[in-house]
Order: structure tokens, then sequence, then C-alpha cells
């Protein structure tokens, strides 16, 4: 068995799940924004952002920050989610 395409399918699973979510709560207009706390790799936010939306992957490692933002092309930040808090608000977590 391919765990790499297992994986993959399962991103992609996850992804058209949460765009149908959004498709059906949101109203069309909206801007299609998610929140994607404890990122690692940013593989999800990353495959919604192919999708059009603009993501922003939390994390507290500052690499797994640093590759979200030059690898994957979405917004990163560095915090810790249990006790930093942040300014901007997202309408997907």
């Amino acid at each position: 068995m391919d765990h790499h395409h297992e994986g993959d399918k399962h991103i992609l699973a996850r992804v058209n799940r949460i765009c149908s979510f959004a498709g059906s709560y949101f109203a069309t207009d909206a801007p299609s924004q998610l929140l994607d706390v404890g990122s690692g790799l940013a593989v999800f936010p990353y495959a919604m952002r192919l999708r059009g939306w603009n993501c922003t992957a939390l994390d507290p490692d500052p690499r797994a920050v640093e590759h979200a933002r030059n690898i994957a092309g979405v917004t990163g930040i560095c915090a810790n989610f249990l006790k930093d808090r942040i300014k901007e608000r997202f309408p997907l977590i």
C-alpha cells in the first residue's frame, strides 16, 4: 500500500468536506478565510489555498511557520495557541 497516496486522499477528502461545509454555511460573497492550528508542514492550508482560500497556519515551531510561508505560500503565525493571543479573527478554525 502506498501510504503517501493514502495521505493525499485523506487531505483531499478533508478539503472537500470543508469546502462543502463552507459553501452551505457562509454567504457566497464571504471571504474564504481559515486558520489551521498546529499546522506543522501546512499540508492542509496549502491544499485549501489551491482551492482559493486565504489560509493562515499557526504553529509554535518557527521552522514550521517558515515552511508554511516559504513553501506552502500561506500566512504563518508563530504562537502557542494555548497561551498566546492573536489579534486577527477567522470565520473558520
